[in-house]
Order: C-alpha cells, then sequence, then structure tokens
C-alpha cells in the first residue's frame, strides 16, 4: 500500500501518530507540494480543494455528486436525521422558511450550508437578518442549491470512517460546539457503528470505496446525520487508526 500525502497534513495533530502506524503496516507514504498534483498512489490524503480539484485521480476519486448533502439528506428517513430540511435554490430561502414558520417548525434561526461538496458557504445557524450578510460574506449565488433545516443542539459528534459501505472506526470530534477530541470505549463505538449502518448505508449508499460519515446527539438522546465528506480530506482524530489500517488492508 502507498499513502500519498499532502504536505499540510504534516501538520495535523494525528501526523505523529498515523505515521508511526503505516510504518508499522509496512505502508509507504509520500509527501508531495501544494503545487503539485498527487503522485500515484493507493491513498491520498490532502486539503478539500484538492480532493476536488484532483478528484479522479487514483486515491482520491469518490463520487462527489453523491456527498452533495441534499443528495444524502433527501435519500434518509427523518429517524436518521431527527429534525426537518428542504432543498432549495438560494433565492427560494425566505419563502421555504416562511412555509417552516407557518407550520410551527422553526423559530428566530435556522441553520443553513451549501448542497454541494465543498463549497466554501459552509454550516451557519442564520436569522432571516442575517441572510444578506451570509450572502454577501460568502459570494453565494442566488442559483445555489442550500441546506435549509432546523437548528438542533449537538451535545457531542462523532466521525465515523466507512470502507465500502461497512462502517470501520468511530471516535469523537465535539462536545457541546467545540473541539473534543476522543477515543471511545468498545461498547460506544459499537453502538455507533451499528447505529451508522441500520439507519445511514442501509438507505443510501454512494459509490466510494472509503468515505466519511459524521453524526450527532442531539440534547444528548437522539443520533442524528451531520454530513458526509471525502475520506482524503477528512481527519482522523483520536479513530483507532490501527484498526483502521487493518479494515483498509483487508
Amino acid at each position: 500500500m502507498k499513502w500519498v500525502i499532502h504536505e499540510a497534513v504534516r501538520q495535523m495533530k494525528e501526523w505523529e501518530r498515523f505515521a508511526s502506524e503505516v510504518e508499522n503496516f509496512g505502508h509507504k507514504v509520500q509527501v508531495y507540494g501544494d503545487l503539485l498534483s498527487p503522485p500515484d498512489g493507493d491513498f491520498v490524503r490532502c486539503p478539500v480543494y484538492h480532493s476536488i480539484k484532483y478528484n479522479s485521480h487514483r486515491g482520491v476519486f469518490c463520487n462527489l455528486d453523491e456527498l452533495d448533502a441534499c443528495s444524502f439528506y433527501s435519500k434518509l428517513p427523518y429517524d436518521s436525521l431527527g429534525r426537518h430540511f428542504a432543498c432549495v435554490k438560494m433565492k427560494e430561502v425566505r419563502y421555504k422558511l416562511s412555509e417552516f414558520r407557518e407550520n410551527g417548525i422553526l423559530g428566530d434561526k435556522f441553520f443553513i450550508k451549501a448542497s454541494k461538496f465543498g463549497k466554501r458557504a459552509g454550516s451557519h445557524v442564520i436569522s432571516l437578518n442575517e441572510i444578506p450578510y451570509y450572502t454577501d460574506k460568502y459570494k453565494v449565488d442566488e442559483d445555489e442549491m442550500m441546506l435549509v433545516a432546523e437548528p438542533v443542539n449537538f451535545t457531542s459528534e462523532y466521525r465515523v470512517i466507512v470502507k465500502e459501505n461497512k462502517p470501520l472506526v468511530a471516535c469523537q470530534y465535539k462536545s457541546h460546539g467545540k473541539m473534543d477530541e476522543q477515543e471511545l470505549s468498545p461498547i460506544v463505538e459499537d453502538i455507533i457503528l451499528n447505529w451508522v449502518y441500520e439507519n445511514v448505508i442501509n438507505h443510501y449508499t454512494p459509490k466510494c470505496k472509503l468515505y466519511v460519515i459524521d453524526i450527532g446527539l442531539i440534547d444528548g438522546s437522539i443520533m442524528s446525520v451531520v454530513e458526509m465528506n471525502s475520506f482524503s480530506s477528512s481527519g482522523f482524530y483520536k479513530c483507532n487508526i490501527t484498526r483502521l489500517l487493518k479494515g483498509i488492508d483487508k
């Protein structure tokens, strides 16, 4: 196995742990710079903009359209999401929010993000009055497809790494909205891996050899999908790298 690593990845907190484990497995590592395209390799780890620009490159490829938020949200049942949502063009957001309010779904604030993978207009909770500031700051085109939803309180958030639609490992990366990287006990990790398989993968299976699913715990009790991401541009946090590499090796 050969890993191709963008130089920025070596600045991540997980790098030393990852490099040591890769060496133990006998995998090769080649580092490349920002001005170059990724060399040939089995797996590539790189910033988001490289995972998009070089998506068809060996070791990076994932069907990025299937990581589009609206693509997978629309396939999942309400119990997998824990909140109401809608996919609309930016110019239609106000109208859809009015509908939500009429049905008693929304208060003063709402969640919004660009549906397309890798777009700069990332996840935010804003009010109607803040829409002009949001669209101006992130240069959101009026025809850009957006995901809008009820805001929820994630008391903890977890990263799950998936190979060929089988969850391999999970770890915590946030607690009460702040970064809080934690390993999980075997029991908690198994609960999360099983939940992801039953409530996400059973309903939606992107054509990616490796990808990442983030889930959250709403108000400490309800599991919910947060988003899906490219394996190449996602951190491992405190996930068990030994078991991850064993799963990848199979």
